[in-house]
């Protein structure tokens, strides 16, 4: 009996101040110090106490305050119950769910996020740190979720987060999902503002390899994709037909760098990888190659040749068109551009014919104007209406293609106005749509 007063006794002492200030442990110094002069039994209740009173709180401050707490918590235990290790686990329970539900909402504070990220403890730390991955990875599917400065910063934190997790010795896939998640942020960002996207020459430096070894490149072409398609990049030399190197899978780092490798089943495709920044003021990158073929490392630098962003710094009308608007057949053309190569080939008169699916879902037809013919199917298509843009993707023979659209003011008058893109043979066109029919 009076074993259970001393332990009513502390755990009142323990929590007589909590009604001081507006978070869980006003002092947590004090609060620990408190707790390490209690039984195991009071250190345990306070514990359980706190689990229990904000179990679905997800105050900011609140949630901080029990982080920090309950970090304290857990090295006293460890220091003072580690023999019954349910004790520490008690502990690392509060820590963990404080840490799932401050990390899993808005809006990110990477330098405070990774170091959270990097909090969590047991042996289910791994799972917990998917689960935060997996969160904001959800909030991706919803294109409008989040605005280019969230996006941001949820590709800075999921660079610390990869970074993080190859450091604590998590599997594969919990890496594999920060970069995703990073690399769909980054295209989400790019898609409203593609600064790297387009077609650039190509200089090769090949200082310490052999002259017979080095790879003839003119070209750099790099697309970004969809959720499904991501970013896809080619270096080509113009009198091949297949590109030099490809990769179907290139990881964005941040807004200005990317890098990328080829698969194990990348065949016939020459083993490889590159790394490359972009410098959007001059419109040149600088990076390097990297291939079995030669053990050193191919340095390059590529200067903008033509790219979407072109259009999207064209005048803009004052209203852009609703989504339900887009659906119908457009007639126009496809230029290519002066100087293009002669095994480019030359287009007719064209029709696109464009079917909305869902809320911002279309898919695409562009065909002969005279006969009808199909040229081309796009199965995907997105509209972004705040910035009237259409982006759509199909395939050829020759890999991926992709044709974006804007609606602009040319002479005054608003057009469409677009540029079509061949990810494999770095080609490009211009296109113009009249009004649909």
């Amino acid at each position: 009996m009076q074993s259970r007063q001393f332990v009513l006794i502390a755990i009142l002492s323990l929590t007589r101040f909590s009604y001081a200030c507006d978070i869980p442990v006003c002092n947590v110094a004090e609060k620990i110090e408190e707790l390490r002069n209690v039984t195991q039994d009071a250190r345990v209740q306070f514990y359980t106490e706190l689990l229990n009173q904000y179990k679905t709180n997800r105050n900011t401050l609140v949630l901080e305050n029990l982080i920090d707490f309950s970090l304290e918590a857990y090295k006293l235990s460890i220091e003072l119950d580690s023999a019954e290790a349910w004790i520490p686990q008690r502990a690392a329970n509060l820590l963990n769910r404080s840490l799932t539900f401050a990390l899993t909402q808005g809006p990110i504070q990477v330098s405070k996020y990774s170091t959270w990220y990097a909090n969590f403890i047991s042996d289910s730390a791994p799972a917990f740190r998917f689960q935060v991955l997996l969160y904001w990875n959800e909030q991706l599917k919803n294109d409008s979720a989040l605005l280019p400065n969230d996006l941001r910063q949820l590709i800075s934190f999921m660079g610390e987060a990869r970074s993080i997790s190859e450091f604590q010795h998590d599997e594969n896939y919990v890496m594999n999902l920060a970069q995703s998640t990073a690399t769909q942020a980054g295209l989400q960002l790019l898609r409203i503002s593609p600064q790297m996207e387009g077609v650039y020459q190509v200089e090769v430096k090949c200082a310490a390899i052999d002259i017979n070894h080095c790879p003839k490149l003119d070209k750099f072409s790099i697309v970004l994709g969809d959720r499904w398609r991501l970013i896809q990049a080619a270096f080509i030399d113009e009198t091949l037909i297949v590109p030099v190197f490809e990769f179907t899978d290139v990881h964005l780092i941040d807004e200005k760098t990317v890098e990328g490798q080829t698969g194990p089943l990348d065949t016939p495709f020459i083993p490889a990888s590159f790394y490359i920044e972009f410098d959007q003021t001059t419109k040149s990158f600088s990076g390097f190659i990297r291939t079995p073929r030669t053990l050193e490392k191919i340095e390059i630098r590529g200067s903008l040749i033509v790219s979407p962003i072109n259009l999207m710094n064209q005048p803009r009308p004052t209203d852009f068109i609703t989504p339900d608007k887009i659906e119908g057949a457009y007639t126009g053309n496809i230029a290519r551009p002066p100087g293009a190569a002669e095994r480019a080939p030359q287009f007719p008169p064209v029709e696109l014919m464009i079917v909305r699916y869902d809320e911002n879902s279309f898919k695409a037809t562009l065909r002969d104007g005279r006969t009808h013919e199909m040229l081309f199917d796009f199965p995907a298509g997105y509209y972004f209406r705040n910035i009237g843009l259409i982006t759509l993707y199909g395939a050829d023979p020759n890999g991926l293609v992709k044709l974006t659209f804007a609606y602009r003011l040319v002479a005054g008058v608003p057009t469409w106005i677009g540029l079509v893109h061949s990810l494999r043979t770095g080609q490009y066109y211009f296109l113009n749509l009249n009004a649909k029919l």
